[in-house]
């Protein structure tokens, strides 16, 4: 493959781990002070409310377009289009376009001997740092939630 191919792969790499990175600082923050981990808490308690009122409107919304043949061979039509953009922006089960072939051309970047060889370390450290915030921030935060609830 072309120089030019794994350079932006590289890149590709470079913003995902910074990505890392950047997440793994905010659930850090989180995860350490109380008051965040408090108004995150509150946060949830809103966004169960919210997704509660959403589910009830979409079953309502369903059980309109399912009594009803036309609207429900309009919405068939409809979801067939947006399944098969979908397996284009996505990718295949071979990888070999949309956002797949990108994972599996930066997978094959950072394997030994390859061009973004040097990376892989430094990615797998910052990966396994946003998850250990990860997970510290989830435990704070749910040690909270029956603050918010009581």
């Amino acid at each position: 493959m072309p120089l030019n191919v794994w350079m932006a792969f590289s890149y590709f790499i470079e913003f995902f781990q910074g990505l890392f990175m950047l997440n793994a600082e905010i659930f850090r923050v989180v995860a350490e002070n109380d008051t965040l981990a408090e108004k995150t808490a509150e946060n949830v308690y809103y966004l169960s409310g919210f997704l509660k009122y959403f589910s009830e409107v979409f079953r309502e919304t369903v059980s309109v377009v399912a009594a009803n043949d036309t609207l429900m061979r309009y919405s068939v039509g409809i979801w067939q289009k947006v399944a098969t953009n979908a397996t284009y922006v996505f990718g295949d089960d071979d990888a070999q376009w949309g956002i797949a072939y990108i994972w599996r051309k930066a997978y094959e970047c950072i394997q030994p001997g390859a061009y973004c060889e040097a990376q892989a370390p430094s990615l797998t450290y910052h990966a396994l740092q946003f998850f250990k915030w990860m997970f510290a921030a989830l435990a704070e935060v749910g040690q909270k939630i029956s603050l918010v609830y009581s």
